[in-house]
């Protein structure tokens, strides 16, 4: 065998190494939160579902059971990460709020976590504010026998919150209240580079979703130097531990289904949020009229600032509160679009501010 094949041979069986070492590491990493009380919903389109798992409060104090929705390639751990690298369940909002007294269900929208879909199965924002918002608050609804719910959204599940409850579907108004981290509500403001724009489109015309998932164990095996170098590079923004980070890799991220890229894409060359048949849903923001927590993160792409901002300015509710979560505006950190909910400082400054805001809206029981 020459140099050639020798060394051919070291790259492959390093490339072995590598991958057995990432799958065990995934093995170890992936979270079980298989304890919890959870069902599966189908939807209107055959074979599609919705999942919700149920975090109820220790003590019931508020009527209103809130319905938390995940962001885009997500699933119910961006809202509910049961393992913080240290055997506790402090970087959950779900049970953060459950303790607080809330009845508390986590969606998970179709094709995400245990909500299934049919293999090859398409679909786009417009199938998801249609049918997976009202099947979830008609669900929850049912269960609890309440009048009302309360929607608590990250990115893309506060995004789906807005389309909802612009239309004209008869259980917007059993909607009482909305809170959205990070859900920008514009195009306009956006920073994703365009290389990442290209290779979404590029998939899309292929019917192939974007692999996140596979993206995100590339991050198992050097998690803890990459936390470290953040940390050391970036002192004064939300941090992550190396150990934490390893179980968002192995557990959180979810592939993003081209019909919802083709459809992001569509905003961005229109320049404007819109239904696939061109109807703009921006038009509708001025209906939205339920109390609403807007959090805005002053490190975000996906969601500036500004682009949540502008929800703020064109909806017709009297009661709207929009806070950036920087050290200019009292934080102890400047956070980051996922470390609103993950950041190792988030339960101390993000998760408070959203239990006293609903406290403060939700009805309290007698």
């Amino acid at each position: 065998m020459g140099a050639f094949g020798i060394a051919a041979l070291a790259g492959l069986l390093a490339l072995l190494a590598y991958a057995a070492s990432t799958w065990a590491l995934f093995r170890r990493y992936r979270l079980d939160d298989g304890a919890l009380e959870r069902l599966e919903v189908e939807l209107p389109t055959l074979g599609h579902h919705i999942a919700l798992s149920h975090h109820p409060a220790a003590e019931r104090r508020y009527a209103e059971p809130l319905i938390l929705c995940h962001g885009l390639g997500a699933n119910r751990f961006n809202l509910d990460f049961c393992e913080d690298g240290r055997g506790r369940d402090r970087l959950s909002l779900a049970r953060f709020l459950a303790r607080a007294g809330f009845d508390v269900w986590v969606l998970e929208t179709r094709g995400s976590g245990r909500a299934k879909v049919p293999k090859g199965a398409i679909y786009s924002a417009d199938d998801q504010a249609q049918e997976d918002v009202p099947t979830a608050i008609e669900t929850v609804l049912h269960l609890t026998g309440a009048e009302q719910v309360i929607w608590v959204g990250h990115s893309w599940g506060g995004l789906l919150a807005y389309l909802f409850l612009g239309s004209d579907h008869p259980l917007v108004q059993k909607v009482k209240a909305l809170v959205t981290v990070g859900s920008p509500g514009s195009v306009q403001h956006h920073q994703v580079p365009n290389f990442l724009l290209g290779i979404g489109r590029w998939l899309a015309k292929r019917g192939r979703a974007v692999p996140v998932t596979r993206y995100a164990r590339l991050g198992l095996m050097p998690a803890p130097l990459l936390t470290w170098l953040a940390h050391r590079r970036f002192p004064k923004q939300a941090t992550m531990r190396g150990r934490m980070f390893r179980h968002l890799c192995a557990s959180l991220a979810e592939n993003i289904n081209p019909g919802q890229v083709r459809q992001m894409l569509l905003w961005r060359d229109r320049g404007e949020i819109v239904r696939m048949d061109g109807e703009s849903y921006e038009a509708r923001y001025p209906q939205l009229r339920q109390p609403m927590l807007l959090l805005a993160a002053p490190i975000d792409p996906l969601a500036p600032p500004d682009a949540v901002r502008s929800v703020r300015d064109r909806v017709g509710s009297k009661d709207v509160t929009f806070k950036v979560m920087s050290r200019a505006e009292g934080c102890t950190v400047d956070f980051g679009h996922g470390g609103l909910l993950v950041a190792e400082e988030a339960p101390d400054e993000v998760y408070p501010l959203i239990r006293d805001w609903l406290s403060a809206r939700a009805k309290q029981v007698v």
